[in-house]
């Protein structure tokens, strides 16, 4: 597992590699907290060089790495078949779907929208006219059969799925929330699978509310999803927070924590690494003086404080299981034992016939 928080110099050159490792190596050491700059390389890596003060007679060269997964999933650059965005009530992920759907649309020719909590109107609405043609919606939340379940279930979407010839096909359920309430969560882990593993299904994008469902039906969800991305408060009070975990193909697993913002139009802009809260101060040592209980129930309405003569009188009660120290120690007791008429007693031995 691979955190992308921390420096790496894997993707330099190797003659970059031999002349910034030692300036790095002495930035990472001597600087009391990791510089704030964003660094890629690469084909859609942006790249970014700042120096700064000078370090015994040379140019530092701060050079940091932070991915920002968030980006490359949302613009189809990282590869990914099942995409699970976890939320609560506080840090909902609807805004973050909307772009998501806008982005699969300019990615695929066919887009099957799934909709069990928004009417498809909802989604339609926000979208550019141009992408419409390519959105099929089916609405599971108005269409119930007799029992009042949802008509389109997970496998209907892939039977659905199936018959569209064959060219990328992305698919999205805006919650996931309800089937999986509604069936066993291995059924639904199964029906995902099977849609993000068809054929020409590029990818498959689907919601969940983490405080709906129980923790064990969301750890199977999300041990389902390749990439995974939890909706958190942002520490700030403003903007969005987010932390991804990204499986790629290969078995690497890539672990972030991210910021957006949303516009007026909840586009969202503004991506960018997570900028932790400064430390809070360690609390004062407590103090060797102990309070003084006397002041705490000094204002009590009610006596609960004993004098010195209650307390002498208290030391003297000599209490049922202490011994008293009066008495012949030396003493022993007999148990008498008078014999009643009803008492039966066998005169005969019952073992006598035994050969012992």
């Amino acid at each position: 597992m691979t955190d992308l928080c921390t420096p790496t110099l894997k993707l330099l050159s190797s003659k970059q590699s031999t002349i910034y490792r030692t300036l790095l190596s002495s930035i990472i050491n001597d600087s009391p907290e990791m510089p704030d700059i964003v660094v890629r390389v690469g084909a859609h890596w942006r790249q970014q060089f700042t120096f700064s003060s000078r370090f015994h007679g040379q140019t530092e060269l701060d050079l940091i790495y932070f991915v920002t997964m968030l980006e490359d999933l949302l613009r189809g650059q990282e590869k990914s078949r099942l995409i699970l965005m976890t939320d609560t009530s506080e840090n909902t992920g609807r805004h973050l779907m909307l772009n998501w759907i806008q982005s699969m649309l300019g990615r695929c020719a066919k887009l099957f929208l799934l909709c069990f909590e928004r009417p498809p109107q909802f989604y339609e609405n926000w979208l550019p006219e141009s992408f419409r043609q390519k959105l099929i919606c089916m609405n599971g939340s108005k269409d119930t059969d007799e029992g009042g379940e949802p008509k389109f279930s997970l496998l209907q979407v892939f039977q659905e799925v199936a018959q569209v010839e064959d060219v990328p096909t992305c698919v999205v359920i805006d919650s996931i929330t309800l089937p999986a309430l509604m069936r066993p969560v291995p059924v639904t882990c199964a029906y995902l699978h099977k849609l993000a593993t068809a054929d020409h299904v590029v990818q498959v994008a689907t919601l969940v509310h983490r405080d709906v469902i129980d923790q064990h039906s969301c750890g199977l969800l999300e041990h389902n999803a390749s990439s995974v991305i939890d909706l958190l408060p942002s520490p700030s009070g403003s903007g969005f927070a987010c932390q991804i975990r990204h499986c790629r193909p290969t078995g690497k697993v890539f672990k972030t924590k991210e910021f957006f913002e949303f516009d007026d139009s909840f586009h969202i802009q503004n991506i960018g690494p997570l900028k932790l809260l400064p430390q809070t101060q360690p609390m004062p040592p407590p103090s060797s003086q102990e309070p003084d209980p006397a002041a705490s129930l000094a204002d009590l309405s009610f006596k609960l404080q004993l004098t010195d003569r209650e307390r002498e009188a208290r030391s003297q009660v000599v209490l049922p299981y202490l011994k008293d120290g009066s008495g012949d120690e030396t003493s022993t007791s007999k148990i008498i034992y008078q014999a009643d008429e009803a008492d039966d007693f066998d005169e005969e031995d019952p073992d006598d016939d035994l050969n012992i």
